[in-house]
């Protein structure tokens, strides 16, 4: 499941300057969100942050993310499930040097799910914490 943050732009109707700079500093503040979410995502190959999405505006919203299948399991964590074994004797043997240490993640996985990293979380709440001011603060919302 990907995952991205969005922000749509205000409803208020801007002209010109005025636009040009909110759109300016909505962009800063993503760039700032996004730098710190690729810090805190988690890393073992890199596969995770080389899905990633530098923010960009996209039919006037502007948008970061993650497009990795993977991606919203890293974020908000899961149930408890069986995941594929390979992938974890795979990750076992590199990470840990036992191979064999995979069917115990398995197992801690179909028992207790995966604990979310929030990454993406804590680069919407540094992006929000860099937009100074009142004006921008209605658009966050959603973020609890």
């Amino acid at each position: 499941m990907p995952v991205e943050f969005d922000i749509e732009e205000t409803s208020v109707n801007l002209s010109g300057e005025v636009e040009s700079k909110t759109r300016s500093e909505l962009m800063d503040a993503a760039t700032i969100g996004y730098n710190w979410s690729l810090e805190l995502a988690p890393e073992d190959r890199g596969q995770l942050t080389s899905t990633s999405i530098a923010p960009e505006w996209r039919d006037g919203t502007l948008v970061w993310g993650y497009t990795a299948p993977y991606a919203g399991a890293q974020e908000y964590g899961t149930e408890p499930y069986y995941p594929p074994i390979k992938p974890l004797l795979e990750w076992a043997e590199r990470v840990l040097g036992d191979r064999s240490a995979g069917y115990a993640v398995q197992e801690k996985i179909a028992q207790e799910g995966i604990e979310g990293k929030g990454y993406i979380k804590a680069g919407a709440e540094r992006m929000k914490r860099s937009l100074a001011g009142e004006r921008f603060t209605d658009l966050f919302d959603d973020i609890d």
